[in-house]
């Protein structure tokens, strides 16, 4: 009699533990390296082999985020790493997304690090593992800072103005070095941002200057001939980026014209699919830009 009792029991532990083992969780990375306050994005993959829809989602912290180093000393989590949205997922089916851990976790000091992710598993209430991506976090080196004030807001009466620093940071990566741009506070114990600008030459330095308003205009070499030019506001956002290519002997510089504006003169201007603003799509046809 009791053998009859723990058959269909049996029967249903393995089914939980078949159906958890068909659902799989992995994390995967863009990059090794990073620096301090950098995005930091991390694709999850969900896949369903359960021979049935399972519905995902459906409560806070079904999927849970770690970061921790390699010795096993835990890295302070900030903010719960927000996943929202449920969605269903038929079975045979995979769902991938991509989240930024950089906000959530503090990632200030350098280091190598493992990131890892626990998920619910629907109908089971099992707890499934990814296997950790491990990453490394770098301080860079420093080419050039300069400190530059923000203008209060308006109707901000005597209030003085905040003062903030721009960096220009270059950091190896798979043998190319990286120009990175990032944006702290006169102190440097806060990061507002922090972006990669492209890859740089050896044998050039890039060349920054910040406007009367604050924006940093960089102009810096990533080719025999080709340069990049970004302007950025204070704020870390990214208003204009163009390429532009010598035209003979003569280089792109950035200048200061009879306004105060800051201008790229010299070399050609070369359209990309990165361009910011994006460039006007041309009429094969007519060779002229669409209305």
């Amino acid at each position: 009699m009791m053998l009859r009792q723990l058959v269909p029991a049996l029967s249903l532990w393995l089914g939980l533990v078949s159906g958890r083992a068909q659902v799989t969780l992995s994390l995967h990375r863009e990059q090794e390296q990073f620096l301090p306050a950098e995005r930091l994005p991390i694709t999850v993959h969900i896949e369903n082999q359960s021979g049935r829809t399972l519905t995902f989602g459906t409560s806070p912290n079904w999927l849970i985020f770690g970061v921790e180093t390699l010795q096993g000393r835990v890295v302070s989590k900030l903010s719960d790493v927000p996943v929202d949205g449920e969605f269903r997922l038929e079975s045979a089916e995979r769902a991938k997304f991509t989240i930024n851990l950089a906000p959530h976790f503090a990632l200030q000091e350098p280091g190598q690090f493992q990131v890892t992710a626990q998920m619910t598993v629907p109908g089971t209430g099992e707890f499934l593992s990814a296997s950790p991506v491990v990453f490394e976090v770098l301080n860079g080196s420093r080419l050039w800072s300069q400190e530059f004030g923000i203008p209060p807001a308006p109707g901000a009466g005597n209030a003085l103005p905040e003062i903030r620093k721009y960096h220009l940071q270059q950091a190896n990566h798979l043998k190319q070095i990286r120009l990175y741009v990032r944006i702290t506070d006169a102190s440097e114990t806060r990061t507002f941002a922090t972006f990669p600008a492209g890859t740089l030459v050896t044998f050039a330095k890039p060349e920054p200057m910040v406007d009367k308003l604050g924006r940093l205009h960089l102009l810096h070499q990533f080719g025999i001939r080709s340069y990049t030019y970004h302007l950025v506001d204070p704020d870390g956002t990214v208003k204009v980026r163009q390429t532009y290519e010598m035209t003979g002997t003569m280089r792109p510089a950035l200048k200061v014209n009879a306004e105060g504006e800051v201008r790229v003169l010299g070399g050609a201007r070369r359209e990309t699919t990165a361009d910011l603003p994006p460039a006007a799509p041309v009429d094969i046809e007519t060779k002229n830009p669409k209305p």
